[in-house]
C-alpha cells in the first residue's frame, strides 16, 4: 500500500493493488498417459500432467477458451468451451482414455483379479490390477441384463490397487471389463 499526498489540498490518498480476476482451468488426467502439452487459447502452458494426476492453469477473462491437448506425443485432443455467467470461473476438462482410440485387443487372462459378493438382488464386483498403469472406462454384467454402477469411471489403478463397484442383480454370471489396453471377460458358475 502507498500513499500519496495530493499537494494542493495535503489529503493524503490510499491506493489499493486490485488483483487482475482471471479464470481457473482444472486439467483431471484418468489415463495411463503423460499429458506433454497443454496449450490454452493458443498460447502454450509449461508444465506436464502425469497418469492420474491434476493439472491446474489460470487463463484470462474471456468467456470462450479452445483448449488443445497431447499425451506422448501420439494422441491429441480438443476441447471448446464457453462459460455459462461469469467469464472468470472455475472449469475442469477430463483426459480419459475414452479419448483415445479403443484397443482392439483382448487384455492378458491375469492383468486383474475380480471378486465378487452378493446379497439377494446386490452385490459388489472388486477389481485389482496386476499392470503398472490400466484405465477401466466400462462395465458390462450379465451382458447388460444386469445393471452395475458405473459413477467412478473412467477408474485409473496402478499396479495393486482396487475398484469397487456394486451390482444389481441376484447372480453375478459374467463381466466384461473395458479398459485402455483391451477387454476381459470373467465369467462364474455358481
Amino acid at each position: 500500500m502507498r500513499v500519496v499526498k495530493n499537494l494542493a489540498l495535503a489529503i493524503p490518498l490510499t491506493l489499493v493493488s486490485i488483483p487482475a480476476i482471471a479464470g481457473t482451468l482444472i486439467i483431471n488426467n484418468k489415463s495411463c498417459l503423460n499429458i506433454t502439452d497443454v496449450t490454452i487459447d493458443g498460447a502454450h502452458q509449461v508444465g506436464e500432467i502425469g497418469a492420474g494426476a491434476t493439472g491446474n492453469f489460470n487463463m484470462d477473462n474471456r468467456c470462450s477458451h479452445v483448449v488443445h491437448g497431447t499425451s506422448n506425443g501420439s494422441y491429441e485432443w480438443n476441447e471448446h468451451f464457453q462459460c455459462q455467467g461469469v467469464p472468470y470461473g472455475t472449469f475442469t476438462l477430463t483426459w480419459s482414455a475414452r479419448n483415445k482410440p479403443p484397443a482392439a485387443i483382448a487384455l492378458a487372462d491375469d492383468s486383474l483379479i475380480v471378486e465378487t459378493s452378493s446379497r439377494d438382488n446386490f452385490g459388489e464386483v472388486k477389481i485389482t490390477s496386476k499392470l503398472d498403469c490400466v484405465t477401466i472406462e466400462k462395465l458390462v454384467a450379465n451382458r447388460g441384463n444386469c445393471n452395475t454402477n458405473e459413477a467412478a469411471l473412467p477408474a485409473t489403478l496402478k499396479f495393486g490397487q482396487t475398484l469397487t463397484s456394486n451390482y444389481f442383480c441376484s447372480k453375478l454370471l459374467e463381466l466384461n471389463v473395458t479398459t485402455d489396453q483391451g477387454n476381459a471377460l470373467f465369467t462364474w458358475s455358481n
